[in-house]
């Protein structure tokens, strides 16, 4: 291409041009309000696997493993068994949501009838 008055103007309008372009997105980039983006109420397991990243252990609030356990149909104390749970305010059959800092406050109680084999008052 030879060189000439007319397309070195050209060329010189076409870097303007894109120049004024370059500070147009800068200046929406700054004056546009800042996007937020949410993942959801997902686990550290989930969010690692899924964006390749996991918040501090104890930090996300949804980072549980639901335990779920139920009193055997079989058990020969199971009457017993249900009644006490009652008077505790928990159900024949509890799930738990466990996390790596701490554990529910049920959950020991609730384990502790679930594997005892005597009834209250009994003596052995």
């Amino acid at each position: 291409i030879p060189v000439n008055d007319n397309n070195l103007c050209m060329l010189l309008l076409l870097l303007l041009l894109l120049l004024l372009l370059l500070l147009l997105l800068l200046l929406l980039l700054l004056l546009l309000p800042q996007v937020f983006n949410s993942y959801g109420f997902k686990s550290n397991g989930e969010l690692l696997l899924s964006y390749g990243f996991c918040p501090p252990a104890g930090s996300n609030p949804h980072d549980a493993a639901a335990l779920h356990f139920c009193l055997p149909a079989g058990d020969p104390w199971l009457q017993a068994k249900q009644q006490a749970l009652e008077q505790r305010g928990m159900q024949s059959s509890e799930s738990f949501a466990v996390r790596m800092d701490r554990l529910p406050a049920q959950l020991v109680p609730y384990l502790a009838l679930l594997c005892s084999a005597a009834a209250v008052g009994s003596t052995g």
